[in-house]
């Protein structure tokens, strides 16, 4: 029960301060007793086997308040992306400019966390509320007014690893294999921004394509 309490009152204070920025505008939605959220999550590609668990996560919520928050009934309208910017893009202008969202939850990957956070910028009226995407300059570079992130990203998940394998695990040299594309970046940008502060080395990096499922040819490249 506690846990469902935690759960209840983390979603709606993010509403909460969403409909604060949302209500500036008062979009037509809220007016007439809704308000509509389109969801965008990467079911299609690389993610498509754990993305579905973040919906489910969704409807749990949904299903705790009653789809209901400040007297006005909640709408989700979710589309499928395939963890590229381009597709996320083409389905967030889909949401906003044809099916009215007041505001936008997503996405998955850091890339198109990256871009959706752009594409944000055009639309000034509707809010963003990042979800699980963790690429640091979603936020973090030229960041907009109206995109919003409630988690750490990639970076912060790995500070400190860095200095712990230095100092505590005593190890000097380090090479990198993550998946080419921001998420891994910024997660492998924390732990050497430690490892090599504290006097580590980064001997090589390798970043295969995401997606990928056979890794020897990058463990037979390691130094």
């Amino acid at each position: 029960m506690k846990a469902q309490r935690i759960r209840r009152n983390a979603f709606f204070g993010v509403l909460a301060g969403v409909l604060a920025a949302g209500l500036v505008t008062i979009p037509s939605s809220q007016a007439a007793g809704t308000i509509k959220i389109g969801y965008i999550n990467a079911t299609i590609g690389p993610f498509a086997g754990p993305a579905p668990q973040i919906t489910i996560g969704l409807n749990i919520a949904l299903k705790e308040i009653n789809s209901t928050v400040g007297g006005k009934k909640i709408v989700v309208i979710e589309e499928a992306t395939d963890a590229t910017p381009q597709l996320a893009i083409e389905k967030a202008k889909k949401l906003i400019e044809k099916d009215k969202v007041d505001i936008l939850f997503g996405p998955l990957s850091g890339d198109e966390g990256v871009a959706i956070a752009r594409l944000s910028k055009k639309y000034p009226k509707v809010t963003f509320v990042n979800t699980t995407a963790s690429a640091s300059e979603a936020t973090n570079q030229s960041p907009s007014a109206n995109f919003f992130r409630f988690h750490g990203d990639a970076a912060q998940w790995s500070g400190g690893v860095g200095e712990i394998a230095y100092n505590l695990l005593g190890y000097r040299k380090v090479a990198i294999i993550a998946d080419d594309y921001s998420f891994p970046y910024a997660n492998a940008g924390g732990f050497a921004t430690g490892f090599c502060k504290a006097g580590g080395v980064i001997v090589g990096a390798q970043w295969p394509a995401l997606g990928t499922k056979d890794y020897s040819s990058q463990i037979a490249a390691l130094p």
